[in-house]
């Protein structure tokens, strides 16, 4: 059995992961360290893939476009709109609309939240990792987001 009402989800499952190669996204865990050699690290991207309304879970995850992102180190990292034109991973309905695009190296760290789940209260979730060699990826091209409008 499921739940049908979104909008009051009191918990959801919020993911953050970069792209990878061969197509296997790397998950972004708090305090991790990602070079930019191994793996495709032009921005990290959010999947909000599941919400509870206490212990019983909602038929669908909450919608993507009920939450936003934000950057607390906008100088390593900015939040552009996912262009599902150049994203490997965007045709997931469970992806955010937006993604953290790393400008250098350097730790980021971000926020998603839905301000109006949880009655009001909001459902937040944050990451902080370290990033190095971000200049080895020249283009954000596929698995990345597009930093134009």
């Amino acid at each position: 059995m499921c739940l049908l009402r979104a909008a009051t989800a009191d918990d959801g499952a919020i993911e953050f992961f970069v792209g990878g190669s061969a197509g296997a996204p790397l998950p972004v865990t708090e305090g991790a360290r990602i070079v930019g050699s191994s793996r495709k690290v032009g921005a990290i991207f959010a999947r909000i893939s599941r919400g509870n309304v206490g212990a019983e879970p909602l038929c669908d995850a909450p919608d993507p476009r009920w939450f936003t992102m934000a950057s607390d180190t906008p100088e390593v990292c900015e939040i552009v709109p996912v262009d599902a034109r150049s994203c490997d991973e965007c045709s997931d309905r469970s992806l955010a609309r937006h993604a953290a695009r790393l400008r250098r190296d350097g730790v980021c760290a971000i926020r998603v939240e839905g301000a109006a789940l949880n009655h009001g209260h909001g459902v937040r979730a944050r990451v902080s990792a370290s990033f190095e060699r971000v200049d080895q990826v020249v283009d954000l091209g596929r698995g990345s987001p597009d930093a134009s409008p």
